[in-house]
């Protein structure tokens, strides 16, 4: 076959795609520069071989080539493409600075790189050998070896070595971008209309948002096409880095909860008002409206599930366009979840959300809207932190100058009564947030004082006062339409009337009222009552929510109730936490099959079959049902990976668990729990464990909450009850195990890399008890269990135990195996380690004693050797984050203590602990004695006027301080 065989366009493209063929193969050397970069090396010949498949798909070397090459538009962007994987392969500069490559010229430098040599001395070792050789086979058939006269020539050939890791896979990371476009512009598989069309826009960016988005079509929405230039690509990167910053886990999770509408019911919403009740037109106000329309209602009254509706339904956004004149106009929402995540309840996550979903539709935004983050991100290039509130309020005037551009904005905001802070502040956001012409919004909430303050005047509906029909339709469909109630019609008409009548009426406009009144009757069809049964049925339903509740736990069957009540206890604790003593590790659900495994089983732990998690998720909801009387529901979120870890469980409704908070609830007959069951915080130390053992999700959140709750727990447990042994750290070595042997533990993210390596380096299998549940005890503070553990005493001493166990001191004041977690869910508190250290210390542990071990020397390759001691991993753990203000007694505590037991002058103590511990207010806040706090005083003043050296060396070995990165002691 000859070049001549091929349209032009084509052969333009096809040598731009021979240049970068042959580039490709300088990155060759690097995989000799050692073990280190093999993966990052992995991942670039993975790109390569990809883009030579791609080739080969669409028959670029071909005469029968993809027609859809011949498109001028898909062939322009098809070029422009490739011209980007060339510009990011031979631009020196960049591949220096931007993704830390070295260049090493190689002996023939001056003259050109074949590619048939690089295919003979080297492309046969990789994955991409075969198809090179095809390639090169191909190209000397279209004796194709010239490039062409305006392209530019390759006239000097480099190897390069990896410098540094994490930009070299930056640039594997963004060569994967255009090889995915490649891809795009021309899919595999399509149709014969697909090759005379225009390449499809960019669609799919990371953190593009669901739900109606842009009505008017998609007018309003931008599209991200293919970037032109290298510097191109490096924006598209920060837009998508700070979109998945700004998305959170649990933005969706409310809203999909929501159960839809009845589909009788909320009709009347988009009609004008009858005159009946007084309510403001809401179809008008979508219409023409500004500013914002309230929602109010009792609880249970339907609010969320009204503006479920109103999101979804195709009638909002025709009234909307009508506000919009034709233009574009945005549907934006963010659902309240007082029992979620705080992302869910707070101003912070309101913004967030908001943000998200506007700049994942207006990704050329984020530059302007948010110049502090963008300017983080082209300094570090890899992370970036949270925008404040104030940086979150201008963006959102960034979005609002540019309304006449983007469109108009609409925002439903539901459930304001569940926001967790000052009401003020959050209303004030909403507020100045539709002072802007171009945004106004739906707001729902109970009548609360200061939502009726703030809203009173704006146009709005009371929503009980207009669901009588609906409840009525609702009753009528669910009781009226049931076999065994028309069989009552049919002997007892008037009465069956009367009866669901009677439900209409008895509910007050408060659909979850209703909805567990239908429940009950329907109960009584399933005992084949008779009417005057079912009359009697109706007739004790208490009028109001919390004696409903009531209620429905008397109905339990007494020898459930004991099981009912434990469980009810744990998916409280979960819901809001066990006290302000111990940190709450929320994670916005309630997983099934742990849960199961716990209340159902008291089960040990263990990975079990999907056969085993089918039966326990099957049998889950009739064991809620007949032990918590209704109150606890399943819930199916499938999970893509394991569909069976998508099934969980949730409260039928938050009133729920306010009446759970109520004064006395606890104390209730019916919610009593036997004393030998073990305590809530064990329980839920124990549903951690479960979870973290069952669930293959591999997400670093929701890995390091799991693993935080389950020891953060289990050391309140030990606290609590140290004479038990049914917590996590007396039923964690299964978890161990399995840690052992799941490599790598998830994708990523390091956290837990210290622990896996000390597993697979520790040999304890023939002693009784775990050392690693000893060490893990000791950075989490239960020092009960370490008292209890039978090498306690060996692996307190201060000489390194023969295991190469580090001493015990040493992991309860550095946190070796916790210090790579997330420092909002890092295990070990202050307050739990008050005890465990004044132990240790009293028992003769030298604060200063030196341990030695490996660490990463911040990302850059290669290892040293460190030195630290218990005192200098004190301080390191310390100043790793701004003190929360409910540490600093416990944290000037410590540090009181280490002072009194000789640890050695540093000016690292930060300057606020000598002003707390020298303030006579503060002494009963401290458990140190007056010896011990008078000598620590003594001691931080004298160090005032000393200049300690912190980077001093002992035998060429450097003192590790808290900038060296994630450590590796073992």
């Amino acid at each position: 076959m000859e070049a001549a065989g091929l349209a032009l366009g084509v052969v333009t493209i096809l040598s731009t795609f021979k240049d970068v063929a042959e580039l490709y193969a300088l990155f060759v050397d690097s995989r000799r520069v050692g073990r280190d970069y093999e993966m990052l090396d992995t991942k670039l010949e993975v790109e390569r071989t990809m883009l030579l498949h791609w080739a080969d798909r669409v028959g670029l070397l071909r005469s029968d080539y993809d027609p859809r090459l011949d498109v001028p538009n898909t062939q322009e962007t098809v070029f422009r493409v490739l011209a980007c994987i060339r510009t990011l392969l031979s631009d020196t500069a960049q591949l220096k600075t931007r993704y830390g490559l070295q260049a090493l010229e190689a002996p023939d430098s001056d003259t050109p790189i074949s590619i048939e040599s690089v295919a003979s001395e080297d492309t046969k070792k990789t994955i991409s050998g075969a198809p090179m050789e095809r390639l090169t086979r191909e190209l000397d058939k279209l004796r194709l070896r010239q490039q062409p006269p305006q392209q530019p020539k390759l006239v000097k050939r480099f190897s390069w070595a990896v410098r540094d890791k994490q930009q070299f896979g930056n640039l594997a990371s963004d060569l994967s971008h255009f090889t995915t476009k490649l891809n795009d512009l021309l899919p595999a598989n399509s149709g014969p209309s697909v090759a005379q069309s225009e390449p499809p826009p960019y669609q799919g960016f990371p953190g593009h948002s669901r739900g109606p988005g842009t009505l008017n079509g998609e007018s309003g929405i931008e599209k991200r096409g293919i970037p032109n230039t290298a510097q191109d690509v490096v924006d598209e990167k920060y837009q998508d880095k700070i979109l998945e910053t700004l998305w959170f886990r649990t933005m969706e999770a409310r809203e999909e909860e929501i159960k839809f509408a009845h589909s009788k019911t909320l009709n009347w919403v988009f009609e004008a008002p009858d005159g009946t009740v007084e309510w403001d037109d809401l179809s008008e106000w979508l219409r023409s409206g500004k500013d914002i329309y309230w929602v109010s209602g009792k609880a249970g009254s339907g609010k969320s599930t009204l503006m479920k509706r109103l999101f979804h339904h195709e009638r909002t956004k025709e009234l909307l366009s009508e506000w919009a004149k034709g233009g574009p106009v945005h549907l934006i929402s963010f659902f309240f979840w007082n029992l979620g995540t705080p992302e869910q309840k707070t101003q912070e996550g309101l913004a967030r959300s908001l943000l998200h979903q506007i700049l994942s539709r207006h990704p050329s935004l984020i530059r302007e809207a948010l110049p502090g983050m963008w300017k983080e991100l082209n300094r570090t290039n890899d992370t970036v932190s949270l925008p404040s509130l104030a940086e979150a309020r201008r963006a959102f005037q960034v979005v609002a100058a540019k309304a006449g551009e983007l469109g108009k904005f609409c925002f439903l905001i539901d459930g304001l009564d569940e926001f967790t802070g000052d009401y003020r502040n959050a209303i004030d956001f909403i507020e100045d947030l539709t002072a802007n012409p171009g945004f106004k919004a739906v707001v729902s909430s109970r009548p609360i004082p200061e939502c009726v303050d703030a809203f009173e005047d704006n146009p709005g509906l009371r929503l009980n006062q207009l669901t009588y029909p609906d409840i009525s339709t609702y009753v009528n469909d669910v009781i009226g339409g049931h076999k065994y109630m028309k069989k009552l019609m049919n002997r007892h008409p008037a009465k069956a009337r009367q009866l669901m009548g009677a439900i209409t009426a008895k509910s007050s406009g408060v659909f979850l009222w209703v909805v567990l009144a239908c429940r009950s009757v329907l109960a009584g069809f399933a005992d084949y009552d008779r009417i005057d049964e079912l009359w009697r049925r109706v007739d004790e339903l208490p009028p109001e929510l919390e004696d409903m509740f009531k209620l429905m736990l008397s109905k339990i069957n007494k020898r459930h109730r004991e099981q009912g009540a434990f469980t009810l206890r744990v998916c409280h604790s979960l819901t809001v936490g066990i006290g302000s003593s111990t940190p709450f590790h929320a994670l916005g659900d309630m997983s099934a099959v742990p849960l199961a495994l716990l209340c159902q089983e008291d089960a040990d732990p263990e990975v079990l079959s999907v056969g085993e998690k089918e039966a326990l998720r099957d049998d889950l909801q009739g064991w809620l049902t007949s032990r918590c009387g209704g109150l606890l529901e399943t819930h199916q979120k499938p999970h893509p990976k394991d569909p069976l870890t998508g099934t969980y469980v949730e409260w039928t409704h938050r009133s729920v668990v306010e009446f759970l908070n109520g004064d006395g609830t606890w104390e209730l007959e019916c919610l009593h729990i036997d004393e030998d069951r073990p305590g809530i915080p064990a329980s839920l130390s124990l549903y951690y464990l479960h979870t973290i053992m069952q669930e293959d999700q591999r997400s670093r959140i929701r890995y390091n909450v799991l693993f935080a709750g389950m020891l953060d727990c289990g050391a309140f447990a030990d606290a609590e009850a140290p004479e038990r042994k049914d917590h996590s750290f007396w039923r964690i070595d299964p978890y161990l195990v399995e840690m052992r042997r799941i490599d790598p533990i998830f994708a990523d993210a390091c956290d837990f890399s210290v622990l896996k390596t000390w597993l697979d380096r520790h040999l304890d299998a023939s002693q009784a008890a775990s050392h690693a549940a000893l060490l893990l005890a000791a950075e989490s503070g239960a020092v009960n269990y370490m008292q209890a553990h039978p090498d306690f005493t060996w692996l307190c001493q201060w000489e390194e135990s023969p295991c190469g166990c580090l001493p015990l001191l040493y992991h309860a004041a550095a946190h070796p195996f916790t210090a790579g977690m997330m420092i909002t869910n890092r295990p070990g508190p202050p307050s739990a380690l008050r005890t465990t250290i004044a132990l240790l210390l009293s028992l003769g542990a030298d604060p200063n004693m030196t341990v030695e071990f490996r660490g990463s020397d911040n990302g850059h390759g290669g290892w040293s050797i460190y030195l630290d001691t218990p005192w200098r991993g004190w301080l390191n753990w310390v100043v790793l984050d701004p003190t929360p203000p409910q540490d600093v007694a416990d944290i000037a505590d410590i540090t009181a203590m280490f002072l009194a037991a000789g640890a050695d002058p540093t000016p690292s103590v930060r300057s606020w602990i000598l002003s707390y511990l020298s303030d006579p207010r503060n002494r009963n806040t401290l458990t140190v004695s007056d010896a011990q706090l008078s000598r620590a005083v003594d001691v931080l003043r004298g160090q005032l006027s000393q200049t300690a050296d912190e980077g001093k060396q002992e035998d060429g070995r450097p003192w590790l301080t808290s900038a060296v990165g994630f450590i590796h002691p073992f």
